[in-house]
């Protein structure tokens, strides 16, 4: 074919050359082809080669990207002899890349999050014909619906703890002098505590050290060390008008709540007293949700270790126990071991207060309270 075309067009040029009015027979100062507007031009046919036709476009199309994955599809088109698929990261194809030749009529990536440009070309040795242009957005898969957490059954944390038993013991010297329920000393509740900004940690303070001082660490089953979540400062008490006056300030703490877990059964602080019995403590205060120990066996807080408990569900016999002999008189109260279980905490906070000879002290103290849980 190519031969063909050179030979028309050398035959043209020579035509040109000895034709009158052609630019190249023109005498010098003769019109040029611009002005020669009344020549006669004669031109030889041109000879054409019609090659076989580029195959037409075909059709693309894509299905739903599903996990990364979806098909690119294409029509057939007659005289194709293969396809070839173009991609690009651009809508107007720019640096686009072959994925894809053969014969074919699809092809099924599977690509990362993003939108990708696709385009087909069907080609045989004439040429080829490009298709049009497919986006696909190749989103992130859609988060997965959790299956539903079981409720765990409800936590009775009042229920009886298994095993447990309470024994009583006398007092030494006479009853509280007014009934607990109302004695400030005796039920925390009647003063209450106020949130503080002080450190949840323990801290260390220069002294000296009782070695039998009740050691707050076996207040649970595990014996952990000290998970402190809240801290407190409690009110003082004006005994002159039995009204709760401002907040206890000669410790920056004197009120905590230790990490628990509903339900979990609270214990007797244990330390190195023995009250009569092998008891080490007597129970001056229980209510419901609340429980006062001594580890003497004084009706007050006067002399000794004294320790509140709070958002304590106190165990329905001792609580039994403890309102019988209330009621009685007071000259016999309950009594408990060190390590013994005394009832289960309400909710995720245990409320711990600690007394020395009336005077509430610092729980967060390491070298009083924490000594055997460095």
């Amino acid at each position: 074919m190519l031969h063909l075309r050179l030979i028309c067009l050398a035959l043209l040029l020579a035509a040109l050359l000895v034709l009158p009015g052609s630019r190249a027979a023109a005498e010098p100062g003769s019109p040029n082809i611009e002005q020669a507007q009344y020549n006669h031009f004669y031109f030889l046919p041109t000879v054409i080669h019609v090659a076989p036709g580029y195959p037409s476009a075909p059709a693309l199309s894509a299905s739903a990207p599903s996990g990364g994955q979806f098909t690119l599809s294409w029509s057939s088109v007659g005289g194709a002899d293969a396809y070839h698929l173009w991609m690009s990261g651009y809508s107007d194809m720019a640096g686009a890349w072959v994925i894809y030749r053969g014969s074919l009529r699809q092809h099924s990536p599977t690509l990362p999050v993003g939108i990708y440009y696709f385009r087909v070309q069907a080609s045989n040795d004439t040429g080829a014909s490009a298709s049009n242009i497919v986006a696909v957005n190749v989103t992130p898969p859609p988060t997965p619906t959790p299956p539903p957490t079981p409720t765990p059954p409800p936590v009775n944390v009042c229920a009886e703890i298994p095993g447990a038993s309470f024994g009583s013991i006398a007092i030494n010297g006479s009853p509280s002098d007014r009934p607990a329920e109302a004695h400030a000393d005796l039920n925390l509740a009647l003063r209450g505590y106020a949130p503080t900004n002080e450190l949840r940690i323990l801290v260390d303070y220069s002294g000296n050290t009782d070695g039998n001082a009740p050691q707050l660490g076996y207040l649970f089953a595990n014996s952990r060390g000290a998970d402190i979540a809240s801290v407190y400062r409690v009110y003082d008490w004006n005994w002159g008008s039995n009204s709760r006056g401002g907040l206890i300030t000669r410790w920056p703490v004197t009120f905590m709540g230790l990490a628990a877990t509903p339900g979990e059964v609270v214990r007797v602080p244990d330390s190195g007293y023995d009250i009569g019995s092998g008891y080490e403590v007597m129970v001056l205060y229980a209510s419901e949700s609340r429980i006062t120990l001594k580890y003497t066996r004084e009706d007050n807080v006067v002399h000794g270790y004294t320790v509140h408990l709070e958002q304590v569900c106190v165990e329905p016999r001792l609580l039994s126990l403890y309102r019988s002999l209330n009621a009685s008189g007071r000259r016999t109260l309950p009594a408990l071991h060190g390590g013994e279980p005394l009832g289960r905490a309400t909710g995720y906070e245990v409320g711990v207060a600690v007394r020395d000879t009336g005077s509430f002290m610092d729980p967060r103290s390491r070298k009083d309270w924490w000594r055997l849980f460095p």
